[in-house]
């Protein structure tokens, strides 16, 4: 295998410590050893790979229990509309609810796939619904909570913020999103 030399690219049958071409000294590594970056075509990265781990809970929440939890309540704001006769100022409000909770299932959903494919926009569609599930949610519940409909907006919050918050550290930080899907 040809060794090239790190400052000018000339090639070497075998390894030496200083280049005869450009007098370069050469590192003391062993030239034959799997590289550590991801954009060395020639050795593949080193460490864990693939949507397995956290990466996998992650995927399973977000293609399945978020949208079921979130298309259920959007389920049941929208059976509240159809069973009983309200004032439109709540057929608004309860729709809006209903239709905000049922985008959240379907985008979560998207996203999850996404991360399942292994898409290199994946982890960036995932970090923009736990931005959207945060924000749009809680602002959703202080509008609401504003026109009187009484809800428990700090466990909401709390909530939300936690599971938001913790997924957006893990996909900006874990070795396994970088190597999986190629995010410097």
């Amino acid at each position: 295998m040809p060794i090239f030399c790190q400052a000018c690219g000339c090639e070497h049958s075998t390894y030496v410590q200083t280049c005869p071409r450009c007098g370069r000294s050469q590192p003391l590594t062993q030239p034959d050893r799997p590289s550590n970056n991801p954009a060395d075509p020639e050795f593949p990265p080193i460490g864990p790979r693939g949507v397995g781990g956290w990466l996998l809970f992650l995927c399973i929440s977000l293609t399945f229990f978020g949208p079921v939890i979130q298309a259920t309540i959007g389920l049941k704001v929208l059976r509240n509309l159809a069973t009983q006769r309200v004032p439109v100022e709540t057929v608004l409000r309860l729709g809006s609810v209903g239709a905000i909770y049922t985008g959240l299932a379907i985008f979560s959903c998207f996203a999850g796939i996404m991360l399942w494919m292994e898409n290199p926009r994946g982890p960036h569609v995932a970090k923009a619904y736990l931005l959207v599930a945060l924000v749009l949610p809680i602002g959703l519940h202080v509008v609401l909570t504003m026109f009187g409909l009484h809800f428990n907006l700090l466990q909401i919050t709390i909530r939300r913020v936690f599971y938001s918050v913790l997924w957006f550290a893990y996909l900006s930080t874990s070795r396994r999103v970088k190597l999986t899907y190629g995010v410097r």
